[in-house]
Order: C-alpha cells, then sequence, then structure tokens
C-alpha cells in the first residue's frame, strides 16, 4: 500500500487501485475525494465525509444559519449567480458547496 499528497490532498494506493473508503478499528478512513467542504459564511467552514453515491445537500454535523436569514440551500459557485441545487451526489473528487440564504424584507409606501 502507498500514499500519495499533493496540495494537501491524501490518496491511497494499493497496488495501482485508488483506496477510497479503509477502516482504522471501526472508524471509516477516507481518501480526500470524499471531503465536502461547506462555506456558510465568511470565515464559517465546514467539512464532512461523505459515502460517494451519497447526497451532500443535507450535512451531519451541523445545520446552516446566519441571523436574520433564512436558509435556501446550496450552490457550487462564489458569484451567487448559480441555481439553488435541487440534488448533489459525493463524486470521487473533493468539493466545495456555498451556502444560500434569503431574507424577506417588507417596504412601506408613504404617498406624502
Amino acid at each position: 500500500m502507498g500514499a500519495f499528497s499533493g496540495k494537501s490532498k491524501l490518496k491511497i494506493y494499493k497496488g495501482g487501485a485508488k483506496v477510497k473508503r479503509a477502516y482504522l478499528g471501526a472508524a471509516n478512513i477516507y481518501s480526500s475525494g470524499n471531503v465536502v467542504t461547506y462555506v456558510v459564511d465568511s470565515g464559517i467552514t465546514y467539512m464532512e465525509e461523505a459515502e460517494e453515491g451519497a447526497s451532500v445537500l443535507a450535512p451531519a454535523s451541523f445545520t446552516p444559519a446566519k441571523s436574520g436569514w433564512s436558509f435556501a440551500g446550496w450552490r457550487e459557485d462564489t458569484a451567487a449567480n448559480g441555481d439553488v441545487l435541487d440534488s448533489k451526489q459525493m463524486g470521487d473528487q473533493p468539493m466545495v458547496l456555498y451556502a444560500v440564504f434569503k431574507q424577506y424584507i417588507t417596504l412601506s409606501y408613504d404617498g406624502n
């Protein structure tokens, strides 16, 4: 068994095959391809491991929240011009998802 580490991505190989998941005692150990980074707000990120093929839109270790805002979902871009994802499954590459929040504002008009 060998390992490759480059730019914080750890890949483990046995022979020529990439090891996607292994066990250390009773704990699952994942190759970096199974890591999702959730960016909730500026300076607030979480990382979780996910099984390949599993949905990544419902994090298990936290609930996205921002004071005064409602969580609307996740997107894959930082420009905020993409759609909120309806579905997204873990592949064999690390991924980053960005939280989308919405806020309803009530405006009153004074005709004077």
